[in-house]
This record gives structure tokens, sequence and C-alpha cells, in this order.
């Protein structure tokens, strides 16, 4: 059997990753694949290893279910997957991450830049549970690093995913 090659850093924006198919959107430095969460442009089965470094919640909430599916279709089955993103239930009320959590960002230059939903771990898990993963809940300083994660701030959920065959 051959080894998966791509670990895809899925909507990488402007932090791409050495060693890491980087895909977004926008083309853009480091940028070496074009695509959508709905619609990731590789083969079944073809990614050890998927990142979705705050990502999700600029997706619309009813197509979350429908980005998760296509990570799992091209996650290999022994594969993991890592969500990281923001999370409301852990921001201090003085926070200025709570004027983005929601909304558009205030430096946004792009539409990528406008969350679409109030993201959180509890939220995430929701997600995740439609479909059969197993997962475990990590603190952001405790994230291997073999993934891409850009900063450790406290306000961030961590969660590692592989797929239930």
């Amino acid at each position: 059997m051959r080894k998966s090659a791509h670990k895809l850093n899925a909507g990488c924006g402007t932090h791409t990753a050495k060693g890491w198919l980087n895909m977004d959107l926008h083309d853009g430095d480091g940028v070496n694949l074009i695509g959508s969460l709905l619609d990731i442009p590789l083969k079944d089965g073809s990614c050890s290893d998927v990142y979705c470094g705050h990502v999700l919640e600029h997706i619309a909430p009813e197509q979350v279910k429908d980005a998760l599916a296509e990570v799992r279709r091209v996650l290999a089955p022994s594969g993991e997957l890592m969500i990281v993103g923001p999370d409301l239930d852990r921001a201090r009320p003085d926070d200025p991450i709570r004027e983005v959590i929601i909304g558009e960002h205030p430096k946004s230059l792009r539409a990528g830049d406008i969350h679409l939903w109030v993201s959180t771990e509890e939220r995430m898990l929701d997600f995740i549970d439609l479909y059969d993963w197993r997962y475990v809940c990590l603190d952001i300083n405790s994230v291997s690093r073999k993934w891409p994660v850009v900063s450790r701030i406290y306000w961030q959920y961590a969660i590692k995913c592989t797929k239930v065959l």
C-alpha cells in the first residue's frame, strides 16, 4: 500500500507552511493549490494530514458539514485532521478577538476575513459529531509541532480527529 503523499494546509491564507500543500481560495506567496474546502482538488484518500487553522468559521454554517465531508474524502484512512479556531467562550470580556469573532475584521481586505458564525469548541464539536470521527480536544499549547499552528493564544480551541473506519 502506498503512503499518502500530501499534508494539506487548507485555507492557509497568508500562513503557508514549508513541506505542506498550501491551499487557499486566493493565489499568494507560498500558496501552491487554489481551491475551496467545499471542493478540494485532490484525489480520495490522498492526504496523510489535513490542517484547518482558523478557516471553518469563514464558511457559512450550513456548509461546514460539506467542508468536513470533503476533508474526510481526501484524508487517508489512517490520516489525521487538526482543527484550530477561535473560541468565544475562552475570550476574556476585554479581548479584541471579541470584535472579530463574528462579522468583519476591522482590517479586512478580502471576503475571507469575515467570520460567518460564532466559533466555539462546542459548536465545532457539533459539526464534527455529524460524522464518525474519533477526536480529542487539546490545549493549544499541547498541539504537536508537526502542525503548522501560527499562534498559540489561549482563546483558541484545537481538536485532533481521525476517521472511524
